[in-house]
């Protein structure tokens, strides 16, 4: 793509739909106007940067009046409101979260812990997002009346290197949900590991209530594992806060990949290996309801286990080999 396409591309984006060819047509033209003939690549660096920032040419071209926030500031103000309204929602609720987990009395029911706390990060996003609107949008009405213009919020002049680089391909692309839900699961299973372990085991229904029977885990051996469990849950919150920044693979999110899926394969295979870490009761559950013998679940339950960490394993080798697929289409 030319410099000339880059660069009507970026003005014209900021038009609505309708007005785009226009545009692009009378663009061009004034660009061909100002150019000598056979033009060299300085020549039209020359002219671009004279016309300047596409943002502010394309107020220029825009018809009509918009209401509480000017066009010179629309733009600004709706790439700023999707940022906020899709980070401060997901940390409103993440928070909610924890304290729900960590302010929960010893003796809480599951059940009753689980549905209170999933209300309550509901609400804390609901709040959230009310709150981010209202304080985002008060903030460009302000700018709009004291007469802020586009050039005060920029460094530095714009120059033909701010250009937006060619398209990203689809496979490089890392969307909003793939962000998203990762870093919503990544503090629930945290925070339940770490606050409430006990909630994790084997459940049955006791006068049409579901009621915990055993814990999957010896809880002061779980402990013990607490640190790596922390660790790698701030690994992957930083991979997933960098992607969510980027929305592309690149080679350090790719290679940060890597590393937390080599400590988590690392951390799996251990946790499987450590007999001790496993609630004999939890296993007597499965005897009892396959009816056999609790020598007969050992070698079943040793067998499982480390099958689910192969596929675990598995799993991480093909997120890491994907990474660097995807960064280079």
């Amino acid at each position: 793509m030319s410099l000339i396409d880059s660069y009507v591309n970026a003005v014209i984006v900021h038009l609505p739909e309708k007005s785009r060819e226009d545009v692009n047509s009378r663009l061009r033209a004034r660009i061909a106007k100002m150019l000598p003939e056979n033009p060299s690549e300085g020549d039209i660096r020359a002219v671009l940067e004279k016309l300047g920032n596409p943002i502010l040419l394309a107020n220029e071209y825009r018809q009509g009046q918009r209401y509480l926030i000017g066009p010179e500031l629309y733009d600004r103000y709706l790439s700023v409101l999707k940022l906020v309204l899709s980070v401060v929602p997901i940390v409103s609720a993440m928070i909610a979260l924890i304290e729900g987990m960590s302010s929960a009395p010893a003796n809480s029911g599951s059940i009753e812990l689980l549905s209170e706390t999933f209300a309550n990060m509901f609400s804390a996003a609901i709040e959230g997002a009310t709150q981010a609107f209202f304080w985002v949008t008060l903030v460009f009405i302000v700018m709009e009346r004291k007469g802020v213009r586009i050039e005060d919020l920029m460094k530095k002049k714009w120059s033909i290197e701010d250009l937006p680089k060619s398209e990203v391909s689809k496979r490089q692309k890392i969307s909003r949900g793939e962000t998203i839900f990762p870093m919503f699961f990544t503090v629930f299973f945290t925070a339940l590991i770490y606050y409430k372990p006990q909630y994790i085991g084997w459940y049955t229904l006791k006068d049409s209530v579901l009621a915990l029977k055993s814990s999957l885990f010896v809880l002061d051996r779980l402990q013990d594992y607490f640190p790596s469990i922390m660790l790698l849950a701030i690994v992957q919150l930083t991979v997933h806060i960098f992607k969510f920044i980027y929305m592309k693979w690149n080679l350090p999110i790719a290679i940060a990949n890597t590393g937390y899926n080599v400590g988590m394969s690392i951390l799996s295979c251990v946790m499987v290996a450590d007999h001790s870490l496993f609630n004999p009761d939890f296993k007597l559950q499965f005897a009892r309801l396959a009816n056999t013998s609790l020598s007969n679940i050992d070698s079943l339950w040793s067998g499982t286990i480390w099958v689910m960490a192969g596929l675990i394993v598995f799993g991480c080798t093909i997120d890491s080999i994907m990474g660097f697929v995807k960064r280079k289409n």
